[in-house]
């Protein structure tokens, strides 16, 4: 059909509105969208990071009214109190300890809005499989405001002493072991109100408000609830219903929550009340591992089967939500997270080191955090040599394990094709690895069967995969990378 220049003179004026209409149209979806794009960008600001060092053991974290509080490390074997506020901003140190040589610190940390507590203790450092062979006990102390630790309970003897973490603090009320199955609730609050002693009391001590918790460490497993305000017990949870040495938590009405035996190798949640002293068990898969922490009758937990931990949360009517993914979880009792009802505060391990993160529980419950699970690099503090003998020297890093980590069961490959006299070695030729040993600077000295050797030995670069086995006195992993000799 043909169209007159008429026709599209008349038609302009009316195409002309259209358009302007289309605009305005596309104006007004833009004004409508913008604030829900804004408002879904803010979760992802949400998690906030911090910084935790490079090296393990780190501890925490544990919320502290409008402060986050984590211990990490220091050069010296010792370790530092660190305290950033949930607003941002550079963190300070709180107290440093110095180490003593050929032990670890081991550090236990809890928080209320109004008072820090600590458990300290050494523990000598031996190489696998011997493990630790001496624990010494630094009691349990409660850090005042000039920056002093005053002690409550003196140290537990014994190597089995530190085994769990037996105290716990609600504002300004704390509860510590204060001899062999006794307990002192002291409240410093009061004003100088004397101390309530507890006998019979087992390992996990909980205290909320006006109850007290522990499971029973003589061999029954029961989780018992007391009242210290009026000295008596309130209710148990019978029948060996929790783990040995299991974990609990407690909140002011005196319900509590527990880990129980799902099955012979594996853990799972319940709670019971004083109105329902039973087992309840809650809908969560079980795992060999859990920790937990209650509050505003929701259970936060971290859990683990050994293939990286995740955090989530299950309120008491159920159903479970995962919220992060991954997440560092303990070898031993002392959980790696926090939770006061509102906000979640956890502790990451990322390639370069270790992060503490915090988040409004409603925030990532609009957006959880679940990523898939990085493999780290092999790293070395410096490139690799070859010594006179050609053998293969190699400084690891240790960031991301204790200092001084070790490395075991090494394989190296060829990562590109080579000719070693009349013999060509293909790409990814194995080089067998004949023997291990300490070498100078904190290397490991690698000696090579005998062709690996004199690969090493020709001039020019040699770029070789390598694998390993990293690990400290509480985890290992394999890593690996591709290294250039010369």
């Amino acid at each position: 059909m043909r169209v007159t220049r008429g026709q599209i003179c008349a038609e302009r004026p009316h195409r002309a509105g259209l358009r302007w209409a289309r605009i305005s149209a596309l104006q007004g979806l833009i004004a409508l969208l913008i604030p829900m794009v804004m408002g879904a960008a803010e979760p992802a600001d949400a998690i906030q990071r911090i910084s935790a060092g490079q090296f393990a053991p780190a501890i925490g974290p544990r919320l502290g009214g409008e402060t986050v509080l984590w211990i990490q490390p220091t050069a010296d074997g010792g370790f530092v109190l660190k305290r950033g506020a949930l607003s941002g901003g550079e963190p300070e140190s709180v107290i440093r300890t110095r180490g003593r040589r050929g032990y670890a610190p081991r550090v236990r940390l809890i928080a209320s809005e109004t008072q820090v507590i600590l458990q300290r203790a050494l523990v000598e450092k031996l190489p696998p499989p011997q493990g630790p062979s001496e624990i010494v006990d630094l009691g349990t102390n409660r850090l005042l405001g000039d920056g002093r630790l005053e002690r409550l309970a003196p140290a537990a003897a014994g190597v089995g002493a530190f085994s769990s973490r037996d105290f716990d603090v609600t504002r300004d009320t704390v509860i510590f072991p204060s001899g062999s199955r006794q307990a002192t609730v002291r409240d410093f609050g009061s004003g100088g109100a004397q101390d309530r002693r507890i006998d019979g009391v087992g390992s996990n001590l909980r205290i909320s408000g006006r109850y007290a918790a522990w499971v029973d460490s003589e061999g029954s497993g029961d989780v018992v609830v007391y009242d210290h305000q009026q000295g008596s017990e309130v209710y148990r949870v019978v029948a060996g219903t929790s783990l040995p040495g299991g974990q609990l938590d407690l909140q002011e009405d005196g319900k509590v929550a527990f880990t129980y035996q799902a099955s012979p190798d594996k853990s799972a949640l319940a709670w019971a009340s004083p109105q329902a002293p039973v087992l309840h068990p809650l809908p969560v898969a079980a795992r060999r591992h859990y920790w937990l922490k209650l509050a505003g009758d929701t259970v936060a937990f971290e859990r683990s089967d050994g293939r990286g931990g995740e955090l989530g949360i299950v309120p008491l009517s159920g159903p479970e939500r995962i919220l992060v993914r991954p997440v560092l979880t303990p070898n031993d009792a002392e959980e790696l997270f926090d939770f006061d009802g509102t906000r979640v505060a956890w502790l990451t391990e990322r390639c370069n080191g270790f992060e503490v993160r915090h988040s409004r529980l409603d925030e990532l419950l609009r957006r959880p955090n679940l990523v898939r699970r990085r493999q780290c690099p092999l790293r070395l503090r410096r490139r690799p040599t070859v010594d006179r003998r050609g053998n293969l020297i190699l400084r690891l890093s240790c960031v991301g394990f204790e200092r001084g980590c070790t490395g075991v069961r090494f394989s190296l490959r060829t990562a590109r094709a080579y000719r070693v006299g009349a013999r060509r070695l293909a790409r990814g030729t194995p080089l067998r690895v004949v023997r291990r040993s300490a070498g100078r600077d904190g290397g490991v000295r690698l000696r090579l069967e005998p062709t690996g050797r004199r690969l090493l030995r020709q001039a020019g670069p040699v770029r070789l995969k390598v694998a390993a086995l990293i690990f400290d006195l509480e985890t290992g992993e394999r890593r690996r990378t591709t290294i250039l000799v010369r």
